[in-house]
Order: C-alpha cells, then sequence, then structure tokens
C-alpha cells in the first residue's frame, strides 16, 4: 500500500500527459476537417468549448488527485513514524511482558503447591483416624501393664512378708543365746562358788576318790555343754550376719526390679511402635527388591537398545564435536608481548588491508574486549559496509588470537543454533565451529571428556576470539540470552574449584549417556573472547535492554571513504601463502587486564554517581552493573594515553549511557539534559559533544542517538 501511494503522483501525471496527447490530437482533426470542409465552423468551436471545458474538469481532478496524493504520502510519513515508536514502546515493554509470563507462571505453580498442600491435608486425616486407633490399642496395652504392675506388687509383698518372718527368725535366735549366755554365767558363778569345796574334796581325794572322778566327770560334761553353746553362740551371729545380708541384698533387688519395671513399661509403647514400622519397612523393602529386579532388568534391555541405535561408542557418537577446526596459528614461544606494540601492529596491519579506522576506534575495542568479565560481548553496530567485521577478524590476525567466525541466520530461535543438537535418528551429535572451538579452548572440563585416543588438539593456554557476524538477523533473545547469562555468571565467582564454575558451566544435549560416561560441559572461561556485528536497518532486530546492559556498544557512522583505490579484495583476506604467527598466550593477555588505583577509582566513582544522578531525574537510572562495566573499562583503558580516564568516561557515556536516553521527551527533561551536557564537556570531547547536541535538537521534540562520527578524530 505505501509503494500505491509513493507512486500515485507519476500515475496522475502519466493521466494528465495523455490527456493532453488527446486534446491535441482532437484539435488537429478538428482543424483538418475545418480545412477540408467537412465541418462548420461554429460546430467545430463549440466541440472545442466542450473539449477545453472537459480538459479544464479534468485537471481540476488531476490537481485535486495530486493533492491527496501528497496529504496521503505525508500520512504514510507520519503513521511510519508513529510505527518506529510503537516499535520502540513495544521493545520497551518486553521485559514488563516477559515478567507478565514469570508470574503467570508462578501463579501456575502457587495453585499447584496448593493442590498439594489439600492432598497432603487429605493425609493428615487419614492418618489422625489411624493414630486413634494406634492410641486404643495403646490403652488396651497400658491395662495389660497396670495388671503385670499389679502382679509384681503382689510379689513385692510376699517378699516383704518373708522378710519380716526371717527378722523374727533372727530375733528370736538371738533371745535363745542371750538365755544360754546367761546360764553359762550361772554356771560359772557356781563353778566359782564350789572351787572350795572342790579343794577340799581333793585334799579327801583318798578317801572321796569315786566323789572326785564323778565331779570331773560333771565338770568335763559342763565344760562341753560351755563350749556347744559357745558354738551354738558363733553359728547364730554367723546366721544373724548373712540374714541382714540377704536382707539388704533383697531390698536392692526389689528396687531394681521396680526400676526396670517402670523402664520397661515407657520403652514398651516406642518399642511396639518401632516393631510394627520395622515390619512396614520389611515390606517395602521387598517390594523394593522387587522393583529393583524389574528395573534392572528393563535397564539392560534399554542399555542394548541405546547401544544399538547409538551405533557405537562415544568416540563415533561425538566425532563432529571431537573435530578441532583449523587455525594457522603455530604454538606461542611464551614471551611477553608489549601491549602498545601490539596495538601499533594493529594499526598497522589495517591500514596495510586497506581499512583506515581511528586510533579511538582501535583503543575502544580492544579496551572492550580486556572488560569481558563484566561486559561478555562487544557489538558493533552500523551501517552495511563501513568495515565492523573486517575490525575483529584483523585485530585477532595482528593480535596472534584465534578466529572463529559464525554467521547469524534469520531462522536461528534458541541455543542449539550456537552449540549444535545430538540427532537421535543417526546416532550423532551434530557440531557447530562455536562448539568444536569450546573444546579446543576448555581449561577445566576436558579431562572428565571420552576423548579420542591421542587427541591433542587442545589449546587452552592461547585466546580465541569468536565473531557473531549480523548477530540481530535473528532475535538475539531467543539464541543468545540463555548463553550471555551465562558469561555473566562468571562475574567475580572465579574458576578456581568446581563448584565456583558450576553456575556459568553449559551443558549440550548427549543423547543416552552410556555406562560410566561422563556428561559435556564448556566453562567459557575469560581466553574465550565474544564480539557481534549488526546493522541497523529494517531488515534486522533491535536489541533488548538486557543484551545492551550487558554489552559495551561501538556504532559505526558513515565513512568518508567508502572504498579506497588501493584497497583489493586480495588485501582484505590473508592469502594461503602467509606465514603462520605465534599465538598470543592466555597469560599474557591476563598481564594487560588491570584495575585502578584507589584515587583514581575514587575520582571516577563521584563522576559516575554525579551522572546517575542526573538520569534519575529523567528517569532513567542505572544500577551496579553498569557502574562496574564502567569502573573496569576506565581501568583497562590503554595506561600510555594521556588524558586516558577523561577519554574512557567519554566512550563509556557514549556506548553505555547516552543510548538510555532514546526517546525521552527534550522540553520536560531539558534541564537535567542540561547537566549531563556539562558532565560531558569534562571529557574535553568534541566530537562526544557534537554528536549529543545533536542528538537533542529541539525540532524533533525527543531525543534520537546515532552515535558519534570519529573520521576525523584520533
Amino acid at each position: 500500500m505505501n509503494d500505491i501511494f509513493s507512486s500515485m503522483p507519476l500515475l496522475v501525471g502519466a493521466w494528465v500527459i495523455s490527456a493532453g496527447t488527446a486534446a491535441f490530437i482532437g484539435a488537429g482533426l478538428v482543424a483538418y476537417w475545418r480545412k477540408e470542409g467537412r465541418m462548420p465552423l461554429a460546430t467545430a468551436y463549440e466541440d472545442l468549448e466542450e473539449r477545453h471545458d472537459d480538459l479544464r474538469t479534468q485537471r481540476d481532478a488531476a490537481m485535486r488527485i495530486i493533492a491527496e496524493a501528497d496529504q496521503a504520502r505525508q500520512d504514510r510519513e507520519v503513521a511510519q513514524s508513529q510505527l518506529l515508536q510503537l516499535k520502540d514502546d513495544l521493545l520497551r515493554l518486553e521485559p514488563d511482558r516477559q515478567d507478565l509470563l514469570r508470574v503467570r507462571g508462578e501463579l501456575t505453580q502457587a495453585e499447584q503447591q496448593r493442590s498439594e498442600v489439600i492432598q497432603v491435608v487429605q493425609q493428615l486425616r487419614d492418618q489422625e483416624g489411624l493414630l486413634k486407633t494406634a492410641v486404643q490399642a495403646l490403652g488396651q496395652q497400658k491395662a495389660d501393664m497396670t495388671a503385670a504392675i499389679e502382679s509384681l506388687s503382689d510379689q513385692k509383698g510376699r517378699l516383704a512378708g518373708e522378710l519380716a518372718d526371717l527378722t523374727g527368725r533372727l530375733t528370736a535366735g538371738g533371745t535363745e543365746l542371750q538365755r544360754s549366755t546367761a546360764e553359762l554365767t550361772g554356771l560359772q558363778r557356781e563353778l566359782d562358788h564350789l572351787r572350795p569345796t572342790i579343794q577340799q574334796l581333793r585334799e579327801q581325794a583318798g578317801e572321796l576318790g569315786v566323789s572326785v572322778a564323778t565331779t570331773t566327770q560333771a565338770l568335763a560334761e559342763l565344760k562341753a555343754t560351755h563350749d556347744a553353746l559357745r558354738n551354738e553362740h558363733g553359728r547364730l551371729s554367723t546366721e544373724k550376719a548373712e540374714l541382714a545380708l540377704q536382707v539388704v541384698t533383697l531390698k536392692s533387688t526389689v528396687e531394681k526390679l521396680n526400676a526396670e519395671l517402670s523402664h520397661l513399661a515407657e520403652q514398651l509403647p516406642p518399642l511396639r511402635k518401632e516393631r510394627a514400622e520395622c515390619e512396614a519397612l520389611l515390606g517395602q523393602r521387598n517390594a523394593l527388591k522387587q522393583e529393583i529386579t524389574a528395573l534392572e532388568a528393563s535397564l539392560a534391555r534399554m542399555r542394548g537398545d541405546r547401544d544399538r541405535r547409538n551405533g557405537g561408542t562415544p568416540e563415533e557418537r561425538y566425532r563432529d564435536l571431537w573435530q578441532p577446526l583449523d587455525f594457522k596459528l603455530v604454538p606461542a614461544n611464551k614471551q611477553m608481548l608489549d601491549e602498545q606494540a601490539a596495538l601499533r601492529q594493529v594499526e598497522t596491519l589495517l591500514r596495510n588491508r586497506g581499512f583506515v579506522f581511528p586510533e579511538r576506534v582501535v583503543h575502544a575495542y580492544h579496551t572492550a574486549l580486556k572488560t569481558a568479565e563484566q561486559a561478555p560481548i562487544t557489538v558493533l553496530a552500523g551501517l552495511s559496509g563501513t568495515g565492523k567485521s573486517a575490525l575483529p577478524r584483523f585485530y585477532a590476525e595482528s593480535m596472534g588470537i584465534h578466529f572463529v567466525q559464525l554467521a547469524v541466520q534469520p531462522r536461528w530461535d534458541s541455543p542449539q543454533d550456537l552449540f549444535g543438537f545430538f540427532n537421535h535418528i543417526e546416532g550423532r551429535y551434530k557440531a557447530t565451529e562455536l562448539a568444536r572451538a569450546l573444546v579446543q579452548f576448555e581449561r577445566h572440563n576436558r579431562k572428565q571428556w571420552s576423548l579420542p585416543k591421542g587427541w591433542n588438539h587442545g589449546r587452552e593456554d592461547a585466546m580465541c576470539l569468536v565473531l557473531l557476524d549480523e548477530m540481530n538477523l535473528a532475535r538475539v533473545e531467543y539464541y543468545f540470552s540463555e548463553f550471555l547469562s551465562k558469561l555473566e555468571a562468571r562475574r567475580g565467582s572465579g574458576a578456581a574449584t568446581k563448584q565456583l564454575r558450576r553456575d556459568a558451566e553449559i551443558a549440550i544435549d548427549m543423547g543416552s549417556l552410556s555406562e560410566g560416561e561422563q556428561p559435556i560441559s564448556f566453562y567459557p572461561d575469560l581466553n574465550v573472547l565474544f564480539t557481534g556485528t549488526m546493522n541497523e536497518d529494517e531488515s534486522t532486530q533491535s536489541l533488548s535492554d538486557k543484551v545492551v546492559d550487558r554489552a559495551c556498544v561501538l556504532r559505526f557512522g558513515r565513512p568518508k571513504d567508502l572504498e579506497p583505490k588501493h584497497r583489493t579484495k586480495a588485501s582484505i583476506a590473508p592469502t594461503d601463502g602467509d606465514a603462520a604467527k605465534p599465538w598470543l598466550t592466555f597469560e599474557n593477555w591476563g598481564k594487560w587486564r588491570r584495575d585502578l588505583g584507589d584515587s583514581d577509582s575514587k575520582h571516577v566513582s563521584t563522576w559516575i554517581n554525579r551522572m546517575n544522578a542526573v538520569l534519575d531525574h529523567m528517569q532513567r537510572p542505572f544500577a551496579h552493573r553498569t557502574a562496574q562495566s564502567i569502573l573496569a573499562y576506565v581501568g583497562n583503558y590503554p595506561s600510555w594515553i594521556p588524558q586516558r580516564i577523561e577519554l574512557a568516561m567519554a566512550d563509556q557515556i557514549e556506548q553505555r549511557i547516552l543510548p538510555r536516553l532514546r526517546g525521552i521527551n527534550l522540553d520536560e527533561n531539558g534541564p537535567a539534559l542540561a547537566d549531563l551536557g556539562k558532565l560531558i564537556n569534562e571529557t574535553s570531547d568534541s566530537a562526544l559533544s557534537k554528536a549529543y547536541e545533536d542528538a537533542k535538537r529541539s525540532d524533533r521534540g525527543t531525543f534520537l542517538w546515532s552515535g558519534v562520527d570519529r573520521s576525523d578524530h584520533g
């Protein structure tokens, strides 16, 4: 429809020309007829008048159509402007839509959790009924225990009676012993009383021999009786002591029995519960044994089917992944390269290849790559044909960095387009060049993989630069957003342990693993750098705020010299005869990365806070991620450059701050824009100041940022 409106003036003009030609031909015919006398003069004149009126009417109609076409064209331009504005609004609303989808998902998950809670409540009610039944059973068991305790009490009573009887017997024995002792004492007194008589009798022995013998026998009998009584007294004393010891032992035994009885009464319910649980567990164990046996049989069948389906060993299934990329760089000689000399080599190579990039652009690109931990990707945006793809390629060639170029396709919509996928029909993994490069540059996990025997293509101590060419031909959020989050997870976590690397690792789809086979996960360390190019035209997708916030975006303006005469196709690409050069080591690259000193860090942080306060007045503030990225960029800017902090801050304002202001109303934010202009002027970057003033021209009403033209500025 737009093409029809734009061609409408041409159609109307052609129609007017055709009508004029027809009128001229008609007038000629009338003149001819009048000359030949075939038409009366009055009739011809009237006919010409009518044709003149018709032509005037047609001309007026044509003019109206032309005016309507002009109005339609203007309406179309207004509609196109509104459509662009709507596209920007839709892009800004995209995060809100994503949040809405996430909230809907959380609501669905909450509903599922509510259903699970209802099921748990029902299960608890069922268990409550079982507990009531168990309580009744425990009541019966308690009654049984009470009867047992009463029986033990009866036994205790009987033992107490026996103890009392023994005590009585012991008391009676003591009384008898006392009586015997008293009798023995009396006999002793009688014996003492009889001693004089016995003496007299001894004197009369001769006369009374028979009586003495009788008396002696009586005394012997008395002595025997005395000894017998003494022995009986000792025996009774011993028996009394033994009975007392038995009483103490019986008391201790009764107390122990009572304590054990109480302890058993307390342990009886848990023991019964444990017995019931053990019986249930035994049943479950038997069921699990049967299930395990069935699963093992099924697993054996599945492994056999998998091996037949996969078609061989892991080496055969992932042959495409293990295939190394062919790099012309030879191993490094471990000699440390000087950063300043290396950048001069880049500028020299670019000129030799026919490309003229300002020194400021080369420094900005180099610094952006050094901040890969804070900004995982560096994007080169601008018009097609401005050398966006050439800069990364020749930068890598000069630096001795391995280079991998991926041409993004419009159909890309998932991470599989970056890394490849496992073809379950063929039983083979279809790898991309990026996946094969990550295998070669993996620094941590390669030892866990089932690599082919003799595979020795690792380049983990080297650097690699991956270029996503025309990355916005497809929606970047579809194929790169997940990978970008993984790259960002490297920030501050380090790579010292498996636990620290886990959040940033990328697992690939491996199909069914063989027994003992380890999964393949990449950890893209800082030896793998990512850059991308994007054309800003109607055929491409714009980057979302998520991608822009995590990237350094360098915009390329219109070049003054599109095709220098000395540049040819042969000079653009290296030939097969070019000599291979040593690669740049990861250690050497790490020596170039640095942090700001304390004083410079405080100065830059103050600058950042002032700038964020101004942006807050325009409702476009930034957070910690952007602030840390700016600090890292300023710290890694070439240290030998005069006023490097001001130049680095100007780059970050150009790359990160001003793109945030796209579409804001100039009238509503006039004072804040003026304050931001003062901060920009502090960088002493005239090109940036000019571009900023152009972006806020009042005749457009909104802020339109299109980058900085640095073709005339170093």
